[in-house]
């Protein structure tokens, strides 16, 4: 997972209303074995092993079953996305979610064109 998708599960978390904001998150990367939070918020690829770790904590501590917590922050990231402006760019991506996901890797090789030193997956 890239580290801007570790932003918004960290923005995730705070907006959920059983969190306590950055005392959650902070709860989360302690039971997901993180002792360095910048070494998630970075432009580089995290491995999806570190990621589904996280991820698996951020369920523990919300109360949430991965899969629950898997949806509910797929559709906060479309939000967060939106909210960070970017609407424009998953306007471009297409109207459905399948053309969205068939043009992940295209948006993936016009970013690496601005973000020269960022990892992305292809």
């Amino acid at each position: 997972m890239h580290g801007l998708m570790h932003f918004a599960l960290r923005a995730f978390v705070s907006a959920e209303p059983s969190s306590t904001g950055a005392d959650t998150w902070h709860t989360a990367l302690f039971i997901a074995g993180i002792a360095d939070e910048d070494s998630l918020l970075t432009t580089h690829l995290v491995s999806d092993e570190i990621s589904m770790r996280v991820i698996t904590a951020v369920g523990k501590v919300l109360s949430l079953t991965v899969e629950r917590t898997l949806v509910a922050f797929g559709e906060y990231f479309v939000h967060w996305l939106a909210d960070m402006g970017h609407m424009r760019m998953l306007d471009a991506m297409g109207p459905r979610l399948e053309d969205v996901l068939r043009n992940v890797n295209n948006l993936h090789l016009a970013l690496a064109r601005t973000y020269r030193d960022a990892e992305f997956p292809s």
